[in-house]
């Protein structure tokens, strides 16, 4: 055993990494220019373009958070991670389209060449970078508390100090179980300080922080290296753990719940699930599980993330690398539809999950991990350092082609515009040395991240900062270089830097009682059904009180005998949220006495319309952040409009150039391509008549045959995810 492992599985992660890393040292042969490098020469298949798009959209959080968020808030929880992806795919397939067709090394040289400013160009590299570290950090995050929860320790091992939080974290279960209204005064307000306090429950042999250091090293290896080619080549290999991953716990969890529960074949865990768990867990919107999760905030949720999935830089270098325009589109739809199917089987893996471990997990974070160890561990074959192998796989394939993104991003319009003509040897080196800084900053979020689904929710909205500058820049002339810097600076200001830099510049802020304001708290009442579990428990609660009776220790009342298909109505107490502070507000001890504080970012917007009338404190908090994401949704798409109309309009001439280019088809030969541009340069209106609106200000085009036919297969899959997903709420039912 080493670090809590058998050898057989450290055996098969060290074989995983030796491969990776040669394979990088063959690419980075091929690496003679910045487009080899960060493009791979624009020479890749659809074959390798699909399983690109599915690794480097597939990281090691995928997987886990979808299973988490399950773990958590059961079928509503599987709604949004499928919802918030689900119907973006159409979108995709045009925006592959263009962003191929720009010919352009990354997504910022699209505001130099739209708005005709580098300046702006810069600001997006900045931001975009700022964003994938955020991604790095989720996936590392993600990646070592799993592999954390599959190498635990037992109680033996615990010190003394986890021993008291163990008790801690045991005391609060008991507590949150129980129905709100039967616990006394002191138990109340032991459940509330624990719920702030929020003890672990589980400890590890591995330290995460050491474990996110050597894995960031090892793609720093490979990825710096050999570059885009090597990122995507591992890609494809990863692709292949990424979907074994997705399977390999199926059959034994399947074993572990029919053994368990006496139930048998394929149908049997269903019909487990359904006796086991509560009623609560397969509603899909608002149950005393998902409380905050009800239809018109996953809504609001799935819009935003939908309109700002265009802003992802990383979309420039899959689609960008493609041989012509049908192999960028069919591989960027192609890998995200890999994904969302991949979504479904993970959202069912969490529903076995719960099954097996119950509603009461401490930290759904580690559920993952957990399962690893308990399912395949004991078989002794390596199917435990498979399975982590699988884990590297999912983030190294995300984070490699991430890390080339965010270097094109500062070489190419950070660096570059400063220090010009350089050789292209000089611009690599530049290339692999922020490659280390984005690795680094990726590193530190992760090692101080607090959970998943908090940054999981902060990724799905990141991007609404840059959207509209992107949207309106493409299909609307009338877009302007001062318009673009007004949205994309406003909102920056706004729902970026204010948030996470006031706490930082003014730390008095998160004391401050009047900042500290919390939605209500409220206890909810429901009806439910008894389950299988619920009655065994029963039967054993009776024969315990009868065995006390007899010996005369009974100190309470005969409890009530239940029948399976009786219900009961539990209340259940949903604590205040604050409204402002992102992580909540937790109270510490300074001194002897007891001090609240903020913790996370300070939601600037919500301030500002508390501000202005709104009485946020009586809002369910699934209100507070929907008014939130709409109008970080509205606001960049407001003021650019606005500003548009009181600017300098940009010249004809560059739009007619730009427009051109975006019209004119990508060819897979570069020289044929190249004389294609030539004659667009020469008449960059020869193919207007592919326009919705000739003669206005609004560049959409018309949709080929291709197009009508895309769209509707994303239709035709969209549909079946949901069919399969309502499905699996009520089959075995």
């Amino acid at each position: 055993m080493l670090l809590g492992l058998p050898l057989v599985d450290i055996a098969v992660i060290i074989a995983y990494f030796a491969v990776v890393i040669y394979i990088g040292y063959r690419a980075m042969q091929k690496v003679k220019s910045e487009e080899d490098f960060f493009l791979g020469g624009r020479q890749f298949g659809k074959a390798i373009q699909i399983f690109a798009a599915f690794g480097q959209g597939t990281s090691a959080e995928s997987s886990v958070t979808t299973t988490s968020v399950v773990a958590q808030k059961g079928g509503a929880g599987a709604w949004l991670m499928m919802a918030s992806g689900l119907f973006n795919v159409p979108i995709l397939w045009f925006m592959a389209r263009w962003y191929r067709r720009m010919r352009v090394l990354t997504l910022a040289d699209f505001f130099k060449e739209r708005y005709n400013s580098e300046s702006l160009a810069g600001f997006y590299a900045f931001i975009q970078i700022l964003f994938f570290m955020v991604v790095a950090g989720t996936g590392f995050y993600a990646m070592s508390n799993t592999v954390s929860a599959i190498a635990q320790k037992t109680e033996g091992d615990y010190t003394i100090s986890e021993q008291v939080e163990y008790q801690q974290a045991i005391e609060l279960e008991r507590l949150t179980i129980a129905d709100f209204t039967t616990l006394s005064t002191v138990e109340k307000e032991s459940l509330l300080e624990l719920q702030e306090l929020k003890p672990q429950k589980e400890f590890s042999h591995i330290n995460t922080t050491y474990l996110t250091i050597v894995v960031a090293f090892i793609i720093l290896l490979y990825a710096i290296s050999g570059g885009l080619e090597a990122a995507f080549i591992t890609d494809m290999i990863q692709s292949v753990f990424i979907l074994l991953l997705t399977v390999i716990l199926i059959p034994f969890g399947w074993m572990k719940i029919n053994e368990t529960h006496g139930s048998s074949g394929i149908m049997g865990p269903f019909e487990v699930m359904h006796k086991v768990l509560p009623e609560s867990l397969f509603e899909m919107f608002g149950s005393v599980h998902s409380v905050d999760f009800t239809w018109y905030y996953i809504a609001s949720t799935v819009i935003v993330g939908s309109i700002t999935i265009v802003a992802l830089a990383n979309n420039m270098t899959v689609a960008g690398s493609a041989k012509d325009d049908t192999t960028a589109q069919v591989g960027m739809v192609g890998g995200i539809w890999l994904k969302r199917y991949s979504m479904l089987i993970w959202a069912l893996i969490g529903m076995m999950l719960l099954v097996i471990y119950g509603t009461n997990v401490q930290n759904p974070d580690l559920i993952w991990g957990m399962a690893t160890r308990d399912l395949l561990g004991p078989l002794g074959i390596g199917l435990v350092g498979l399975m982590i192998a699988c884990l590297l796989a999912a983030l190294m394939s995300t984070v490699d082609c991430h890390m080339l993104a965010t270097s094109a991003l500062f070489t190419e319009n950070i660096y570059k515009p400063i220090f010009k003509n350089k050789s292209q040897k000089h611009y690599v080196l530049i290339g692999r040395i922020f490659g280390l800084v984005y690795i680094i900053g990726g590193v530190i979020i992760g090692i101080n991240a607090s959970s998943i689904l908090s940054l999981f929710m902060e990724i799905l909205l990141f991007n609404s900062v840059v959207a509209a500058a992107i949207w309106l820049g493409l299909v609307w002339r009338k877009a302007t270089m001062l318009a673009a810097w007004c949205s994309v600076g406003s909102a920056f200001l706004i729902f970026t830097l204010l948030p996470y830099g006031l706490p930082v510049v003014m730390p008095e802020l998160s004391l401050n009682e009047s900042l500290q304001v919390k939605t209500s708290s409220i206890t909810v009442q429901k009806a439910y059904g008894y389950t299988v579990k619920d009655v065994e428990s029963n039967q054993l609660e009776l024969k315990q009180w009868h065995r006390d009776n007899a010996a005369g220790q009974a100190t309470k009342a005969q409890p009530e005998t239940i029948t399976l298909g009786d219900t009961y109505t539990k209340t259940t107490l949903i604590p205040g949220k604050a409204i402002f502070w992102s992580q909540g507000i937790n109270s510490q001890n300074i001194d002897g006495t007891k001090v609240s504080q903020g913790k996370g970012a300070f939601d600037v917007m919500l301030f500002i319309v508390h501000q202005l009338g709104v009485d946020l404190e009586q809002n369910p908090t699934a209100i507070n952040k929907t008014i939130a994401n709409v109008l970080r949704l509205l606001l960049p798409f407001i003021v650019l409009y606005i500003v548009s109309f009181v600017s300098k309009p940009m010249p004809v001439e560059n739009l007619n150039q730009f427009y051109g280019k975006l019209r004119t088809p990508a060819l897979p030969d570069h020289q044929l391509d190249a004389q294609a541009m030539q004659l667009t340069q020469q008449d960059p209106t020869r193919f207007d008549h592919h326009k919705i609106f000739p003669n206005s200000n609004w560049e959409f085009n018309k949709w080929t045959r291709l197009d009508y036919k895309a769209v509707g297969l994303c239709v035709a899959a969209a549909t079946s995810i949901i069919i399969l997903l309502q499905l699996m709420m009520v089959v075995g039912k």
